[in-house]
């Protein structure tokens, strides 16, 4: 009888355990791939065409992904599933890329036409709360951050750069209160604005 209710109260803490644990730990793949996607745009960032210019890219195809809580989440989980985590290490991965300090942006780059390379002097700009724009910083060192690689399949079509937009305090902590931000790429005088509308998880909702 001891015996059994031993089993009995250790199945009850396990289930308790389970309802404890962050939702995203319970969720599949085929899930975690719909929530990454879900900040994934598309755009073109367009110049005009000349006969000379063949050292430069006409235009480019732009595609960006906005790390959101949920997707740092969705990858965080991937990595969990194919590389054997444990939950606490899989949490330990979401804590470490919510100490980044601001809102990061993969950007990937297809150059169409011309020298198809991406030039050097291309820039960021985010456009949240009303204020005025704020200067995204190249950070290749995320290029080895697991949570921030995205979930879509890498088409190696288009170079990635991972854009780093600082702000007070870490990607939880922070509140936007418009209901939608901008990100503008700019690059040799053109530019293309991508817009993203702002999840209830970052409005405070």
């Amino acid at each position: 009888m001891a015996y059994r209710l031993l089993l009995f109260m250790a199945a009850c803490v396990s289930l308790a355990a389970q309802d404890a644990a962050p939702v995203f730990l319970r969720w599949n793949a085929a899930q975690c791939e719909t929530v990454g996607r879900s900040t994934y745009a598309k755009g073109t960032i367009k110049g005009r065409r000349t006969i000379l210019a063949t050292e430069r890219s006409h235009s480019y195809k732009l595609r960006a992904t906005w790390f959101t809580p949920e997707v740092i989440r969705a990858n965080a989980r991937l990595v969990q599933l194919r590389d054997g985590l444990s939950d606490e290490e899989t949490i330990e991965l979401v804590r470490s890329a919510e100490t980044i300090g601001g809102i990061v942006v993969m950007l990937e780059f297809d150059p169409n036409e011309g020298s198809g390379v991406v030039p050097r002097g291309w820039s960021a700009l985010l456009r949240v709360n009303q204020q005025g724009p704020i200067a995204g910083r190249q950070s290749p060192e995320l290029r080895n951050v697991k949570v921030f690689q995205g979930t879509h399949k890498r088409n190696y079509d288009y170079d990635r750069f991972w854009v780093l937009f600082p702000l007070k305090g870490t990607s939880e902590a922070v509140r936007i209160a418009s209901p939608t931000i901008q990100v503008t790429v700019q690059i040799e005088g053109k530019e293309e604005t991508i817009s993203w509308t702002v999840p209830a998880s970052l409005r405070g909702e």
